[in-house]
C-alpha cells in the first residue's frame, strides 16, 4: 500500500485526476483494465477488474501504453466531490486475497 499526494489538475473548468506509470504498474494496474468508481461524500474508490467478473466490469479503462498506463478522471462530478481543494491523495492498493487492486482517491483538507 503506498499513498501519495498530487496536485489536483484542470480541465475546461473543471477538477482532473490524472494518474499514470510506475506507481501504477506497481500496483498490478494496467493498460486497458476495466475500472468502476465509488462514490462516496469527498472520496471516491476506483476498483479494477484484473479478472474480468461480471460484479466488477466498470464503465472506465486504463489508457496510455503498455509501459506507461494511464488514469484520467475529470468532469462536474469530480468538482463537486474535491470542492476546490487544491491537492488530493491517492492511496495504491495491489491485489491481495481475491481482491482485485483499487485506488482510494480523497481531497487533501485545507490546512
Amino acid at each position: 500500500m503506498l499513498t501519495k499526494t498530487y496536485k489536483t489538475g484542470n480541465n475546461r473548468g473543471n477538477a482532473r485526476v490524472w494518474l499514470e506509470g510506475a506507481v501504477l504498474l506497481q500496483h498490478g494496474i494496467l493498460r486497458g483494465m476495466p475500472f468502476k468508481r465509488d462514490m462516496h461524500e469527498n472520496s471516491f474508490v476506483l476498483i479494477f477488474d484484473d479478472d474480468e467478473r461480471d460484479d466488477l466490469v466498470g464503465d472506465h479503462h486504463v489508457a496510455g501504453t503498455e509501459q506507461r498506463p494511464i488514469i484520467d478522471l475529470c468532469g462536474k462530478w469530480l468538482t463537486e466531490c474535491f470542492d476546490g481543494a487544491p491537492n488530493y491523495d491517492a492511496k495504491f492498493v495491489a491485489a491481495r486475497d481475491n481482491q482485485p487492486p483499487a485506488v482510494f482517491i480523497a481531497r487533501r483538507k485545507y490546512k
